[in-house]
């Protein structure tokens, strides 16, 4: 079973060979994540955007606009991060076909991780 280092190497080459953006982060206070986004021109990200990271053995997807999703069972991460960039969604959230092909679990406020 890969470790979560492992996992986020592959989120990331699996993304950037499909065309599009993903780095890896570490934010003070929060923790180890990757960034994965749909485009980027002159240095600048846009569009489809989000953050994947892991969290006592679990694993969380996170938009860039406060709402974030646990993943409720055996999950191929990288599939799933670039089915939701070629989804095109926006930075709102997954569709409602991704949240079901992946069994994604919205959190509620109270539930939330760390900072979006």
């Amino acid at each position: 079973m890969a470790n979560a280092a492992q996992i986020y190497k592959q989120i990331v080459e699996s993304v950037n060979s499909e065309g599009f953006h993903a780095f890896f982060e570490t934010i003070d206070g929060f923790g180890d994540r990757v960034v994965c986004v749909s485009h980027c021109r002159e240095g600048r990200y846009y569009g489809t955007s989000f953050w994947i990271t892991q969290r006592d053995q679990t694993w969380f997807l996170g938009a860039f606009s406060y709402r974030q999703w646990i993943l409720t069972g055996s999950v191929n991460l990288p599939a799933l991060a670039v089915d939701y960039l070629k989804s095109g969604s926006g930075p709102g959230g997954p569709s409602a076909e991704l949240v079901c092909r992946y069994k994604l679990r919205e959190l509620n406020s109270d539930e939330l991780i760390g900072s979006s």
